[in-house]
């Protein structure tokens, strides 16, 4: 079994900060990548994986899991500074555990993403257990149309096909401006977290931005080259009294033979906080 101490963290460490510009040329080189419709070059610059290495140098880290909450889109021309934390830290079956929270405001003080992440240390290719994945699906009862949607509708999410060869050379060009990127399979994760912000956003645009969660568990390793399908089923709605709208979006996402990769929550307020 492996052995947390080698790494020197202890649970509730913090891991440092980050910083990085988002400005136009690194928003089309993110879009290039993850998507059009793609707004959050944050997500690709892997915040709490680049905490991680930041402090402990070059681990083989495998995403099983991440959450995000998108308060607020960045703006172009402001830089991102970036902390974090080490939530948990233990051993198990499949080797050491991290459980990493981080969160991201701009050079003003504006809080843009909070994100956190389970990390397995080495190699593995097995499902997320239940320990950190994504939020149950919940009952779609009461189901109404304050945003035009009920309860078993469609949410189309499209077709990603995670870069490989020259789309790869893109990633790490973009590494030379944000923190964390450095390329190869370890970055695919945090590229179909932002692929699947880009789709939804597509949806429901600010509603999603601001104030939108999205959480991602990995069922499998997901790699460069890679092609995966998504398509939401809106299984839940709740009204609060001002007649704000809380809809739930599930997505499994496939492979290209149709076996499941990665399962997708997420959740999103109409209106959005920013309009109440």
């Amino acid at each position: 079994m492996a052995n947390t101490t080698r790494l020197g963290l202890r649970a509730g460490e913090q891991l440092g900060n980050l910083e990085y510009p988002v400005d136009g040329r690194v928003l089309d080189d993110y879009r290039r990548l993850a998507g059009a419709d793609a707004v959050y070059p944050n997500l690709v610059a892997d915040d709490c994986r680049a905490l991680v290495l930041g402090r402990c140098g070059a681990l083989p880290l495998v995403t099983i899991w991440q959450r995000h909450e998108f308060l607020r889109p960045p703006v172009l021309g402001r830089r991102i500074q970036v902390g974090g934390w080490l939530r948990e830290l233990g051993e198990r079956d499949d080797g050491i555990r991290l459980r990493v929270a981080a969160f991201a405001v701009d050079e003003i003080g504006t809080e843009i993403l909070r994100s956190e992440a389970v990390f397995v240390v080495g190699t593995v290719d097995a499902a997320a257990d239940g320990q950190g994945g994504p939020e149950p699906a919940t009952s779609c009862e009461g189901v109404g149309d304050a945003a035009g949607a009920v309860a078993g509708d469609r949410v189309p999410l499209g077709t990603f096909a995670l870069p490989g060869g020259e789309g790869l050379l893109n990633l790490e060009r973009l590494g030379g401006a944000m923190s964390g990127v450095v390329g190869g399979d370890g970055m695919m994760p945090a590229l179909v977290s932002g692929w699947l912000e880009g789709a939804l956003g597509r949806w429901f645009g600010d509603d999603f931005r601001w104030g939108g969660r999205l959480a991602v568990g990995f069922r499998r390793s997901v790699r460069a080259g890679d092609v995966l399908t998504g398509e939401g089923v809106v299984i839940g709605h709740d009204a609060d009294a001002r007649g704000v709208a809380t809809y739930q979006i599930t997505a499994p996402i496939l492979d290209a033979r149709g076996k499941l990769a990665a399962d997708a929550y997420a959740v999103v307020k109409v209106p959005s906080p920013r309009t109440l």
